[in-house]
């Protein structure tokens, strides 16, 4: 253990000694120091403080990543490469011990900044409480909204998978799906279909979605949030939040341009006495016109779970997970390559860890050059490879890529402890481990030590 320590402090020395890290020290201060005051937001507290805590600790999240991957892999190939880690192979330590010694100092480096950081983030959000704060009813909307830790609970399932597959039976003992189309693709494509048709509501007409809440403490309100869009500005609409025969029904008049994300105040005393709030939308608009809630962004009804400052507390410990897999690739690659093809290597991995969605969305995609069919476009060879490559670039990177646990602070969403678990289990316990192996077995087979 000696050892492991030793290794970290000269490690740690190192990286404060080196010009790019004080330059990223220099630059995250500047950031945390000048990025706040330009910060308008939309001229509201609570909007100040949402940009405050989503772009201040998003940008020191990216310098912090930028520092973790330079000092991994600095650590090991530069050593290497100028002869200081022959005494330290020569004496002898274990290559495993090495790679967690280095691994141990830039921790210890990452953790300081990131606490600096989110810190610095903390104190700004104070001062800007009692600085620029309106009036009371400006509080009050920020400590309900933001500063608090709140649990989605999604709307009940309507079975419409089950719908999906009864018609996708319908069809193919009609003789209704297009050739060369598969029968999973046909099914993906009706079950699309009755979403965007069940979250569609014509003039006139209405949509009610149920909420299975449980047990609600009586002084904590819910909060309903929704984005719709629709042809047209300024739609008028009406909120219903209760059963009809609830005395305590809550109702709501609303006039709203699409586009955008509103929150509705419910009082707790809608709730029905079995945990359910049905919550009803009718489209009153004078014009006929048709408002569609995103399907992949239905309504979402939130409720009180825990404090701001231990979900603050909870987004920084995911943060300092992230950056401490970064740290492992960046050391790793330190350990395989020399540092400018590591550098590289390292920047390749960040970047497909922070493209997911685009590989998700291609992983999804059939057809990318479509052989047509007559009307039908059907997928060629070409197509089936790349599905196939994206399909298996997804599985390798989708368990090493983070939640938007700083979108979630910001909006006031809870992050939870498992969420915390499952991120240090996956990126510290088992990839990381996996590197530091990989690591010490190629670390005893290079030539360091060996007189040139």
């Amino acid at each position: 253990m000696n050892r492991i320590l030793s290794i970290a402090a000269v490690t740690l020395r190192s990286a404060i000694r080196s010009r790019i890290v004080v330059f990223m020290m220099l630059l995250l201060v500047f950031i945390l120091v000048g990025l706040p005051p330009a910060i308008r937001g939309d001229g509201t507290l609570t909007g100040y403080v949402q940009v405050l805590l989503s772009y201040t600790l998003g940008f020191a999240g990216i310098i912090l990543s930028i520092v973790s991957v330079w000092t991994g892999c600095t650590a090991v190939s530069a050593e290497i490469k100028t002869h200081q880690l022959d005494m330290v192979v020569t004496k002898p330590v274990p290559a495993i011990q090495i790679w967690l010694g280095k691994w141990l100092g830039i921790l210890v480096l990452s953790f300081v900044l990131l606490l600096f950081t989110f810190g610095s983030a903390y104190g700004g959000l104070r001062w800007a409480m009692t600085r620029r704060a309106a009036d009371q009813k400006d509080l009050q909307k920020l400590r309900e909204q933001v500063l608090v830790a709140r649990e989605q609970i999604p709307p009940r399932e309507e079975g419409l998978a089950e719908q999906a597959d009864n018609l996708l039976a319908v069809r193919q003992a009609e003789g209704g799906i297009p050739e060369g189309l598969t029968a999973a693709a046909a099914r993906r494509v009706i079950e699309d279909n009755l979403r965007l048709q069940a979250n569609s509501v014509p003039g006139g007409y209405s949509r009610q979605w149920i909420f299975d809440i449980g047990v609600l403490p009586a002084d904590r309100p819910l909060f309903l949030r929704y984005t719709f869009s629709a042809p047209r500005d300024d739609i008028e609409g009406m909120w219903l939040a209760g059963s009809r025969d609830n005395r305590d029904q809550a109702v709501r008049r609303v006039t709203e341009a699409p586009g955008g994300f509103y929150t509705w105040r419910i009082p707790p005393a809608a709730v029905n006495r079995d945990g359910t709030l049905p919550v009803e939308y009718g489209n009153i608009n004078s014009e006929p016109v048709t408002v569609i809630f995103p399907p992949e962004k239905p309504p979402m009804l939130l409720f009180y779970h825990d404090s701001f400052e231990m979900n603050f507390l909870r987004v920084f410990l995911v943060v300092f997970v992230r950056i401490a897999m970064l740290s492992a690739i960046g050391l790793t690659a330190g350990t395989l390559f020399s540092q400018p093809v590591a550098l590289f290597f390292s920047a390749w991995i960040v970047l497909l860890l922070n493209v997911g969605r685009y590989i998700q969305s291609m992983a999804a995609t059939q057809t990318f050059f479509p052989v047509h069919d007559g009307p039908v476009r059907v997928p060629g060879l070409l197509d089936k490879l790349l599905h196939l490559f994206f399909a298996a670039l997804h599985r390798m990177l989708h368990p090493l890529q983070s939640p938007d646990v700083l979108g979630a602070l910001a909006a006031g969403e809870w992050v939870s402890w498992a969420t915390v678990a499952a991120e240090a289990a996956v990126k510290i316990v088992i990839f990381s481990g996996l590197l530091a192996l990989l690591s010490a077995f190629v670390l005893n087979r290079r030539e360091v030590g060996l007189p040139s």
